[in-house]
């Protein structure tokens, strides 16, 4: 499974965010006094850029072929079996080893 798309775009949007508090924090200390400007908000603006570069660019570069898997995977996952006037929801393994389920 090409969890590696997943990973990478939760990894990169979070590694994005955090240093994005981080510039703020800075901003926040250099407002109130507590450092010198620029302080640390050189370093932690850069990287809040850089990280959201490449947080855009991996975004950008899935493949249509990655994202037909998750789309058919997701319709495959949950089916709905009707059973004794009861609609139940059914999650079916996506391995062909695992067969049907029954019951």
């Amino acid at each position: 499974m090409p969890w590696g798309f997943v990973v990478a775009a939760i990894s990169s949007i979070q590694g994005a965010l955090y240093l994005l508090v981080l510039s703020v924090n800075s901003l926040v200390t250099i407002h109130r006094g507590v450092v010198d400007p620029p302080g640390e908000l050189p370093v932690w603006a850069t990287l809040t850029m850089a990280m959201t570069a490449v947080a855009l660019a991996l975004l950008a570069n899935i493949r249509p072929e990655c994202a037909a898997f998750w789309k058919r995977r997701a319709s495959r996952s949950l089916v709905r079996r009707r059973k004794g006037g009861v609609n139940e929801n059914i999650l079916h393994s996506v391995s062909s080893r695992a067969g049907p389920r029954h019951g």
